[in-house]
């Protein structure tokens, strides 16, 4: 076991109850408590004078790490672990805690929103026969689903934002009695969310903005 893994070891002993020790590598060490919070100590080598020093950083959730302020401060492996420990306790523990808080309640929101993506995703995947969840080169927070079950191939791109889950939908090839159906079911969505909807004497003049060949079509879909 490398110095630095020995003084983590220490250290996290000296932090009191719920703090242990993770295996780590020969430059670096671990501390971990129980509710998630974490420790990285790392043995510094540059500049010289920082030999026989540690940086310790606080560590966030995975997809918040970047998000979040870097809080660290350094100590030396010289030292007696438990002032170590009463050291990082007044200068790195409170801003480290606060801001572990914030990571906290911004990932259970970001893993919420992916929930709900996913459930959106498998509802497309009922809907659709033959469609097909992508799982190459998607963005995290992201669902890419390929319908095949029509004849034509498109895809459906659901995901989260700071508006809540939406959806592009690059729709092409598609026959055209099946796009006039999709476009009256459009219209009945927005009518549903106050949009006003033309009455009867308007979707006759609706019909002859259209071909003749596709009138009987949009009939049957209005």
């Amino acid at each position: 076991m490398s110095e630095v893994e020995e003084f983590g070891r220490a250290v996290a002993a000296a932090l009191g109850d719920g703090w242990h020790a993770e295996p780590s590598h020969s430059t670096a060490a671990f501390a971990r408590h129980a509710d998630g919070r974490g420790l990285f100590l790392c043995a510094m080598s540059q500049p010289w004078s920082a030999r026989g020093r540690v940086r310790v950083t606080g560590e966030y959730p995975h997809h918040q790490a970047w998000r979040r302020r870097q809080v660290q401060v350094t100590v030396s492996m010289g030292r007696d672990p438990r002032a170590v420990a009463r050291d990082l306790q007044r200068r790195l523990l409170p801003a480290y805690d606060a801001e572990f808080a914030v990571a906290l309640e911004a990932e259970a929101v970001r893993a919420a929103d992916w929930a709900e993506v996913d459930r959106y995703a498998a509802a497309v995947l009922a809907a659709v026969p033959g469609s097909e969840r992508m799982t190459v080169g998607v963005p995290d927070g992201e669902a890419l689903v390929s319908l095949r079950g029509h004849g034509y191939r498109h895809n459906v791109r659901i995901r989260s934002g700071s508006d809540g889950t939406a959806v592009d939908m690059d729709l092409r090839g598609i026959p055209a009695a099946d796009a006039v159906r999709m476009l009256a079911a459009l219209g009945d969505i927005q009518a549903q969310h106050g949009a006003r909807r033309p009455a009867a004497a308007a979707s006759r003049r609706r019909l002859r903005l259209v071909p003749r060949w596709l009138q009987p079509a949009l009939s049957e879909a209005s």
